[in-house]
């Protein structure tokens, strides 16, 4: 579990510097595109994004079972999963690179509302499990009561011709006791069946939640493999690209005379060695 927070932390981290990178960049390279799409590309984006009817109400009912657990206020429109992601058109190098940085946003959103779906079954337990511990607590109770009944019975046994009637009258309060016990005992198959079906629902969104994490593991290693990448490519570019620049200077500066560009003589080298090592 701690790994998982470190995880989402990283991952909320390298969410907020693309957020940046994205308005910095990208904005000016969106306009013109979102202008060129037309209306009926933002007619299929916006359907695309809109829940069926049925899934509206089911996200509704599961948002009124998880607000019955105490300190939890979720809305349906909340379980509505976030609309697909527009295929990128071009030659757009930065809005590839942090592709998978929005892909994890969008998982880890649908990482949380599993998660909220979860709690509609979990507070569903939560009556059953009051009323088998109120139902446990009342048997115990008998139970108790047996048990000195007994114990009363046994301490009379031995004097059996004076505590006769005694014993009859202890006996038939068993016999009672033991019925009653009976019946609480019975009624306590009603609520251990009507576990089975919760319980079985919640075993198919904890498989959901592990697919989920598993996704998310892939993705943050992807997303460590691309800034690796980056700056592999920046540290090993950059001179390289000084050199160029500098090798053909006269053809991308033929306005600027030679003495402009900085050239260090080989006396100046040597001096300038010589007074480091000084």
């Amino acid at each position: 579990m701690r790994q998982i927070h470190l995880r989402l932390l990283f991952a909320s981290s390298v969410l907020a510097l693309s957020s940046l990178l994205q308005v910095q960049v990208c904005a000016d390279e969106a306009a013109p595109a979102v202008a060129a799409a037309g209306p009926e590309r933002k007619s299929d984006v916006q359907k695309s994004s809109q829940n069926s009817p049925k899934d509206q109400q089911n996200n509704e009912e599961t948002a009124k079972a998880a607000n019955k657990v105490p300190g939890v206020n979720v809305e349906g429109k909340d379980l509505q999963p976030p609309p697909p992601e527009e295929p990128i058109h071009g030659f757009h190098p930065i809005k590839k690179m942090l592709q998978p940085v929005v892909q994890l946003e969008k998982n880890s959103v649908q990482l949380e509302q599993q998660i909220m779906k979860l709690e509609g079954p979990i507070a569903g337990l939560q009556p059953a499990m009051l009323r088998l511990h109120n139902k446990m607590g009342a048997m115990q109770g008998h139970i108790d009561d047996v048990g000195k009944r007994i114990d009363g019975v046994g301490s009379r046994v031995n004097d059996v011709g004076t505590q006769m009637k005694g014993i009859s009258s202890q006996m038939t309060a068993v016999r009672g006791d033991i019925s009653d016990v009976r019946k609480e005992i019975g009624t306590l198959e009603g609520p251990i069946k009507d576990l089975h079906k919760p319980l079985s629902e919640v075993s198919r969104p904890l498989l959901n939640v592990e697919q989920k994490l598993e996704k998310l593991a892939a993705l943050l290693t992807t997303v460590l493999f691309a800034i690796l990448l980056a700056a592999g490519i920046i540290a090993v570019g950059t001179p390289i690209a000084a050199i160029l620049i500098y090798r053909n200077r006269r053809k991308l500066f033929p306005d600027m005379p030679d003495r402009e560009f900085p050239v260090a003589k080989t006396g100046e080298g040597r001096s300038s060695l010589r007074a480091s090592k000084t």
